[in-house]
């Protein structure tokens, strides 16, 4: 039980993490395939609001935010898991195991979402984006999960004398 208490804790701070840089990533994304990035945003505000919201041609600031704290409670979900193995890897920091188990939870996300899930209850980004641009945006999930984790090298640097 403790390591899953840690692994929460842990996965809070990395998924909203992974969260605000994948909604970034949807924003630029829709931008410049829709002109406009309101509507990808808010798309999973669907989960709430009905499959409409998903289509909205001018959402308001609340469904923008809605759509954002969906988004974000299912990254943190993922993240959660992501740190539970974290932690079974003996809460290793090192690139050559945090970015691999990053992307497999990407992509595990992503698979989940557009195969297992019932149509009202996907993201909605795939009705505002391309194909390409949920690549990007599961991208940046993982990359989002990764950069919380990994920990540059500490260099043992002369001190230097005063």
């Amino acid at each position: 039980m403790e390591a899953w208490l840690r692994a929460l804790r842990a996965g809070v701070a990395s998924g909203v993490w992974a969260a605000t840089l994948s909604t970034l990533v949807v924003a630029v994304r829709a931008r410049a395939e829709e002109g406009d990035p309101a509507g990808a945003v808010a798309a999973p505000s669907k989960w709430l609001l009905g499959d409409g919201a998903a289509q909205a041609c001018h959402p308001s600031a609340v469904r923008m935010l809605l759509g954002h704290a969906v988004h974000t409670g299912a990254t943190v979900f993922w993240a959660v898991l992501f740190e539970r193995w974290r932690l079974a890897q003996r809460a290793s920091e090192a690139p050559r195991v945090v970015v691999p188990g990053a992307v497999v939870t990407a992509a595990a996300a992503c698979f989940c979402d557009y195969n297992l899930t019932p149509r009202r209850f996907t993201p909605g980004f795939e009705r505002r984006l391309s194909k390409r641009s949920l690549c990007f945006v599961y991208g940046a999930i993982a990359a989002g999960l990764a950069s919380w984790r990994v920990r540059p090298p500490v260099r043992n640097l002369p001190s230097r004398a005063p």
